[in-house]
């Protein structure tokens, strides 16, 4: 049995597009299972939506009585279908990804005589592919790096290739759409609720790479990301948390004590702070923001649940 995990935030239009994309590639629903895990919208489900799930065996709806971010509701969707039916593999999806035809299939394949995690070919609107970094910050001196170069810090020659006909084994995972057989759920999941957003994949990826489970692009498989447009741009929230989620992986997985971060918690909380003078937005959130990053600063690890 195939699992697939697809989490939604107020984009039920998204959603939509996403399950009749992953029911156009003409699986069969007694070997398939959907669960839509919905993080407290505050939008309600449209009709078109409820009449699929209430029609089509094996498709579930779960809402959640809080919006804990992304892990919290993967799991929560992982743990649901895990009740209902014994998983071989698991699908974890973004709304906002649409599973051209076969792709599904192209993923389940790669998988003879092969286990781990994979991720397929991700396009994006204007049909160009993503060319993601191989490897994950595993040191504070990249983590840096990340910081201050932002989007360089990503260069072409640690990028994945992403032209490759054949499967290419990397170190990073992709988080907005990837599938996991069962060995690897055992090991991996439930995923790190540290995070809200950001940097989840960086987690998991870590936590393979110490459990010495491969990580491959998948090139047969192709889907289409509409990126990020739940959270948005210039996103006060969206910035706490992610700094909030470098400030953990930094301290909990990388291991940096508090001296070697502390120019890191300065450096983000000024930042922060600037914004917060001129955006009223940004200044409603600077409390929290200061209380959090101190928190992961002094290496409380304390998940969301």
């Amino acid at each position: 049995m195939v699992g697939i995990v697809i989490l939604n935030y107020q984009r039920w239009d998204e959603t939509l597009e996403c399950l009749k994309s992953i029911i156009d590639n003409n699986i069969d629903l007694k070997q398939y299972c959907v669960c839509i895990v919905d993080n407290k919208s505050s939008t309600e489900m449209p009709d078109e939506l409820k009449k699929i799930i209430e029609h089509q065996k094996n498709i579930y709806f779960l809402g959640l009585d809080s919006n804990k971010g992304y892990s919290f509701g993967n799991n929560r969707g992982w743990e649901f279908l895990c009740q209902k039916h014994s998983l071989d593999y698991v699908i974890l999806s973004n709304s906002d990804i649409i599973f051209y035809k076969t792709s599904i299939q192209k993923m389940l394949e790669y998988y003879h005589n092969r286990s781990g995690i994979s991720f397929p070919k991700i396009l994006t609107l204007d049909g160009i592919s993503s060319y993601p970094d191989s490897i994950y910050a595993r040191n504070i001196k990249e983590i840096y790096r990340r910081l201050f170069l932002r989007r360089k810090y990503f260069t072409q020659k640690n990028a994945i290739d992403m032209d490759s006909l054949e499967p290419v084994e990397t170190h990073l995972n992709l988080g907005s759409c990837f599938i996991m057989d069962k060995q690897s759920m055992e090991v991996l999941l439930p995923l790190d609720e540290n995070s809200t957003l950001y940097f989840e994949e960086m987690m998991l990826s870590y936590r393979a790479d110490e459990a010495g489970i491969r990580i491959a692009y998948n090139p047969n498989s192709v889907v289409l990301h509409k990126e990020g447009r739940s959270t948005g741009k210039k996103n006060p929230f969206a910035e706490m948390c992610r700094d909030e989620a470098m400030m953990y992986y930094s301290r909990n997985y990388i291991k940096a004590n508090m001296l070697i971060t502390f120019p890191m918690y300065l450096i983000l909380i000024v930042k922060y702070g600037i914004k917060a003078v001129v955006n009223l937005n940004y200044r409603k959130y600077f409390k929290e923001y200061v209380c959090k990053l101190n928190n992961r600063w002094l290496g409380r690890s304390t998940s969301v649940k």
